[in-house]
């Protein structure tokens, strides 16, 4: 197995998998090999004014091909900004103790505060702003909000089975030309015949006798054969 080879392709055979199952890694590859382009399809400048401990919301539309970047400032600082989709939104508009949930960039107790968010589910979204000073204070808040679209071509639909194909073939490449070839003994053939080739013994010159090869007497006749 050639390592060289297969390594290569687990790691591209995993990058395909996470571009058919992340359509923002997805939306930033696409955009990384110039298959696809993007649009400013919001950029709001809004002022929330909060009375008291109140609170006020802005829904955002956002599809999985979106990236939605928001900068907020406070005066007084303080306030709970708070993200959530619409289900959760009305949990918690609700007030009624009912459990909810919100993403990971809401923040507490904010004064300057930017953040961005993409999301692989279509909805509308609340950037959701909670006052907790006295009652008899207000809250202005200045709110950036600028959503960017990726348009994908038609091309890069392919990329990610083009991307796993590729893993694939380097990983079965690695594998099979990897496997080592049974080796051939070269001289094998040549000693096999070497040694099916008779050596003649020696016999004694004058009386015909076996002797020892490189024997100087006959053991019989005992003369000398040089």
């Amino acid at each position: 197995m050639r390592l060289i080879l297969v390594i290569p392709g687990i790691i591209v055979l995993i990058l395909g998998a996470y571009l058919v199952f992340s359509p923002p890694a997805f939306n930033a590859f696409s955009l990384g090999v110039g298959l696809s382009s993007q649009q400013n399809v919001l950029d709001r400048t809004s002022l929330v004014s909060l009375s008291g401990s109140n609170y006020s919301s802005i829904m955002v539309a956002l599809t999985p091909q979106d990236n939605l970047s928001a900068s907020i400032q406070s005066n007084p600082s303080g306030m709970d900004f708070l993200l959530m989709n619409s289900g959760n939104y009305s949990l918690w508009s609700a007030r009624g103790g009912t459990s909810y949930q919100v993403y990971s960039q809401s923040k507490l107790n904010i004064g300057n505060y930017s953040f961005s968010f993409s999301n692989t589910n279509p909805g509308n979204y609340y950037l959701v702003f909670d006052s907790t000073i006295a009652k008899n204070m207000s809250t202005d808040v200045l709110v950036h909000i600028v959503v960017i679209r990726t348009l994908v071509s038609p091309e890069a639909d392919y990329l990610p089975t083009i991307v796993t194909l590729l893993g694939v073939v380097l990983i079965a490449t690695g594998s099979v030309t990897g496997r080592k070839r049974p080796e051939i003994v070269e001289g094998s053939h040549q000693e096999s015949n070497i040694a099916s080739i008779p050596v003649e013994s020696a016999k004694c010159q004058f009386c015909g006798e076996p002797t020892s090869p490189g024997a100087i007497f006959c053991p019989v006749c005992k003369r000398s054969q040089k």
